[in-house]
């Protein structure tokens, strides 16, 4: 598995487990959000999909971050994962 395929498959675990974690009702509902945007960043990168669509979808997922507030200190360790993702694709 190659380094940037390993860091989305530790992000989606990441936020499985925040939102296993999270004690806020009204978290739940945007890990939902990101993990099933971040499958497709995973499936993406595992089948090999264009440098370009990858970025493209990396940005999106990065602007669906941005619109969603988590407020339960679980979501640091997907948000440490999520730093490892983007310095793949930056």
């Amino acid at each position: 598995m190659d380094p940037l395929t390993l860091a989305l498959a530790s992000y989606v675990l990441a936020l499985h487990h925040g939102a296993q974690g999270t004690h806020r009702a009204e978290d739940r509902p945007a890990y939902r959000h990101l993990l099933a945007d971040a499958a497709v960043l995973l499936a993406l990168a595992e089948t090999g999909a264009e440098s370009a669509e990858l970025a493209t979808a990396v940005s999106a997922h990065e602007r669906l971050r941005g619109h969603l507030w988590l407020d339960d200190p679980v979501h640091e360790e997907s948000t440490e994962a999520w730093r490892v993702v983007s310095r793949y694709v930056s």
